[in-house]
């Protein structure tokens, strides 16, 4: 060890000594105070940094350490010590920010890891190996570096901005009520701030979706069946449906209503009033026993509970709460300037003044639509621009990439239909597999596999309009792209590159997943929660499908070479791993960075370590390093093969996992119900 040249025995103990060192700091000192760094402390560290790394760039060639960091040694011994680190946060519920952890129970800072001294070493080390390399790769400058500069250079600057410009934000919550101007916010740490300006709310509204019809157990609350419940959507005109065994008749349904006590029952009348509820009569026949029950049910309000309809002693029929479609806020902002302004302000569509970011965060959800308050969140964020200078280099850093590679009806969908495309899409797909191994003309195959993308796609678009919504909410409605994508990115790699295996591997992969949607049929309906309402959101979803399909094959390949092919891994093989997980990173990378500028827009911030965020970037670093591994050690296949198969399963815990992990239940704006 220590020997020249220095491999990653040496990068992963550069790492241990970091990891103890941040261990004795945190235990010492305390966590980082990263309030330290407002300006104009952050821009004095910055300029100083970027002039220790051109200072460290010029004496490479006589002190070996900074030579050594800009090499793929380096870079993959900062990445896979990150990527540890990273995963260690994924694990660990996160204390909010501005909330010191105990020091008693967390000695290591673990529990608020941006703030502990392990993890900023270890981050400091990857993104200074990071500077010096794109000062290596600069001079002299080369136009076919241009796609590397762009990239690494982007990351530099997203990376330091957001670091060292997070001690100048300011991020503000302010409750207004209606008729009322306000111009106090509190900060993360309950402190009362008087701002420049005053918001006066003129009106709340909320649009909600029509009420549900469901089934429940008894005895233990939970909605029937089980796995997979069953609801009525009361949309206009529907006076009819089936739950179970029981047939339900609308006799009776009143938008507005008030609850009414008799003498021996509750019943409903209209009521155009605040506080008014939904409320339905309606008769329930059992088709097997053949008995009838009859009565009302309501949602309820904050002013008239909720009314169920007992059926029999082991089910109840109840409507459960109204679920917001949107809400919004009219409102008026005066400034010190004496100036106002009018507008509205939503969910995905903040208002932005004086350079404050205002918005839609809640409301008083115990009166729901009769809301008379509404909460704002402010933002104000001066290195914005930079990170997203940072976010744009990086998006032209892949595209460039991708430019120069080459020189290198009537009745609405609904779910019941599925069976019937996803036959005839498989059905396609295994004749264009067929003709691809067979080794036949390749229009048979393009032809075959294109008309099955055509087929199963097109119930996607019927999914699309009848559910008003991009069909990406459940885990079955995401298991459908993953059908589709598998086969699109085995056209392109047969296509591209002409191995005739693909094909059948896509096809047998999505004929997996589309078992695992008609055995396990999930709950699709229009409702979308406000915040996934945004423009954002189809592209962010769509391309992260595209990229775990070209993941996925990527990693089929590494098992294939690892466990089950006798002979030497041959190089063109290798390269077909290298290409599927460039393709497959490079729109991960393109997904995360819609999904960080959306996040911008929705809540405002473009990355709050959410844990899928967590898990998103312990993915994306473990990714990094097996491209770094491959360029270094282009030799050493079956290492690189095992750094893939783990990258793989941190993104397995990043698309679902997380939904098990404690860490993120009540948390993470990303979990989701399974159904």
């Amino acid at each position: 060890m220590w020997s020249k040249p220095w491999s990653y025995k040496e990068g992963l103990t550069i790492g241990t000594g970091l990891l103890i060192i941040g261990i004795l700091l945190q235990m010492t000192v305390g966590a980082i105070n990263w309030d330290l760094f407002a300006c104009p402390v952050n821009v004095i560290v910055l300029v100083v940094y970027i002039i220790a790394l051109i200072v460290m760039h010029l004496l490479r060639k006589r002190v070996y350490l900074f030579s050594w960091l800009s090499h793929y040694s380096a870079a993959v011994s900062a990445l896979l010590w990150v990527v540890g680190m990273t995963v260690v946060m994924g694990l660990i519920r996160q204390a909010p920010s501005g909330h010191a952890p105990n020091a008693s129970t967390d000695l290591l800072g673990f529990s608020q890891m941006i703030a502990s001294w392990p993890f900023v070493l270890l981050y400091f080390w990857m993104v200074t190996a990071l500077g010096l390399t794109i000062l290596r790769a600069s001079f002299p400058f080369k136009w076919r570096r241009l796609s590397f500069l762009l990239n690494h250079i982007g990351l530099f600057v997203a990376l330091i901005a957001a670091t060292l410009g997070n001690a100048d934000m300011q991020r503000l919550k302010m409750t207004t009520r209606m008729g009322n101007a306000e111009w106090r916010a509190t900060d993360d740490k309950s402190q009362l701030i008087e701002l420049p300006l005053a918001i006066e709310l003129k009106d709340f509204t909320i649009d909600e979706y029509p009420p549900k019809l469901m089934l429940i157990d008894n005895e233990t609350g939970r909605t029937l069946p089980e796995k997979s419940p069953e609801h009525v959507l009361l949309e206009e005109g529907v006076i009819k449906g089936t739950l179970q065994d029981w047939q339900l008749t609308i006799e009776q349904s009143i938008p507005m209503a008030a609850s009414v006590a008799t003498e021996d029952t509750v019943k409903f009348i209209e009521f155009h009033s605040m506080g008014a509820t939904y409320a339905v009569y309606l008769k329930a026949f059992n088709q097997e026993n053949q008995t009838t029950k009859e009565g009302w049910v309501s949602c309820g309000s904050f002013l008239f509970p909720y009314k169920a309809l007992r059926l029999d002693s082991l089910t109840s029929l109840v409507m459960p709460e109204r679920e917001p479609q949107r809400f919004a806020s009219e409102v008026k902002i005066y400034t010190q300037e004496g100036t106002i302004t009018e507008g509205t302000i939503e969910v995905n569509r903040p208002m932005e003044i004086e350079g404050w970011k205002i918005y839609q965060l809640s409301y008083d959800e115990t009166k729901g639509r009769w809301s008379d308050v509404s909460v704002f969140e402010l933002v104000r964020d001066p290195w914005l621009p930079v990170v997203y200078a940072g976010i744009i280099m990086m998006m032209a850093g892949l595209l460039v990439r991708q430019c120069t590679k080459e020189k290198r009806g009537g009745q609405s969908m609904n779910w019941e239909y599925f069976i019937l495309f996803a036959i005839a899409a498989l059905v396609c797909w295994a004749l264009g597999a067929f003709a691809a191994w067979k080794g036949t003309k390749p229009g048979w195959a393009y032809g075959f596999t294109f008309l099955g993308l055509a087929i199963f796609f097109s119930f996607i678009i019927g999914m699309w309009i009848s559910l008003e919504r991009p069909p990406m909410r459940t885990m079955g409605e995401t298991r459908l792209w993953y059908s589709f994508f598998l086969p699109l990115a085995g056209l392109i790699t047969y296509v591209r590159w002409k191995y005739k295996w693909i094909l059948s591997f896509s096809c047998i992969l999505s004929f997996v997943f589309i078992c695992i949607n008609i055995f396990k049929p999930e709950i699709h309906n229009k409702t979308l929660m406000p915040a996934l309402q945004s423009p954002w959101f189809a592209p962010h979803v769509i391309v992260y499908m595209f990229a775990y399909a070209m993941l996925g094959a990527a990693t089929v390949m590494a098992v294939y070479l690892l466990w089950f092919k006798k002979k030497e891994i041959e190089r063109k093989e290798m390269d077909l791993c290298d290409n599927l997980t460039y393709v497959g990173l490079a729109f991960m990378t393109l997904g995360m960075l819609t999904g960080a500028i959306w996040a911008k827009e929705a809540w405002g911030h473009y990355w709050a370590w959410d844990p899928k965020e967590t898990w998103a970037a312990a993915t994306w670093f473990a990714y990094l390093a097996y491209i770094h591994f491959r360029l270094g050690k282009p030799l050493k296949a079956r290492p690189a093969l095992v750094i893939l198969l783990v990258s793989f399963v941190l993104l397995q815990m990043c698309w679902y996992g997380i939904n098990y992990l404690p860490s993120a239940q009540g948390v993470s704006v990303h979990t989701y119900n399974l159904n």
